[in-house]
């Protein structure tokens, strides 16, 4: 089992907190397999859904488009050619899409 900080204590805290406070807003919570374990007591509510990976991501986009807020707790550690994929799978099709190519307009 992973241990906390003092610090990381009191973010997850607050992250139960506000998940707690309106089972109506959904949230995904983006992290990596060890958060997800200190976390597990949240897999089961109706509102929140974990993506470990972004191969989950593709899978779960309906959960994650649906969620109101996003949370990215620890250090996920995805390849940029799968960052670069996932984004264009999940924006390539806005009016305005991402910017891949990292200029500044």
């Amino acid at each position: 089992m992973p241990s906390l900080s003092k610090l990381g204590e009191h973010f997850l805290c607050g992250i139960r907190t506000e998940i707690a406070r309106d089972p109506n807003v959904k949230h995904a919570v983006i992290t990596n397999k060890p958060i997800t374990t200190l976390l597990a007591d949240l897999a089961e509510k109706q509102n929140v859904c974990f993506i470990r990976d972004l191969k989950t991501v593709a899978g779960s986009v309906i959960d994650f488009e649906a969620a109101q807020v996003r949370w990215i707790v620890g250090l996920p550690h995805f390849p940029q050619d799968t960052i670069y994929r996932n984004a264009q799978m999940l924006f390539g099709n806005d009016e305005q899409p991402l910017n891949y190519e990292g200029s500044r307009r």
